[in-house]
């Protein structure tokens, strides 16, 4: 199993220069947090969120067998509800609940992960999940 962070191969084998986010910058993730766990988030959700009269948008929940369109964001106030297994909140409770880490570890959590990807903008591919539970 390859121990380097998911960005190595496309920005190089140094860690991001970043300090830890802080909570408004690491919850503006919740794009990279949802498409990490699976979620079918496409740029167009976020355009759609942002814009669109309903700035709810229906997507596939990526914390259950999800065959149909569960759960709903909204990239204006960066939060995410599925009306399914009630999984909700922003990135910070998203990777709080499936990594079992405190506020303070799922910063540093999503600064190590994402901080790399502002960088990109969202139609740069993104991580994808190594399963739910602590990373080694």
């Amino acid at each position: 199993m390859n121990e380097n962070p998911w960005w190595v191969e496309e920005v190089g084998d140094s860690p991001p220069a970043d300090p830890i986010m802080g909570k408004t910058e690491a919850k503006g993730q919740l794009f990279w947090v949802l498409r990490y766990y699976g979620a079918n988030i496409r740029p167009s959700h976020v355009t759609n969120s942002l814009l669109g009269e309903g700035s709810w948008v229906p997507c596939h929940c990526p914390f259950h067998d999800d065959q149909h369109a569960s759960a709903s964001v909204n990239f204006r106030v960066h939060k995410f509800k599925c009306h399914s297994c009630d999984a909700h909140g922003d990135a910070i409770d998203l990777v709080m609940r499936e990594e079992c880490l405190s506020f303070k570890d799922a910063l540093i959590w999503i600064t190590e992960h994402f901080s790399q990807v502002k960088d990109y903008g969202l139609l740069r591919t993104p991580p994808t999940s190594t399963g739910s539970g602590a990373e080694a």
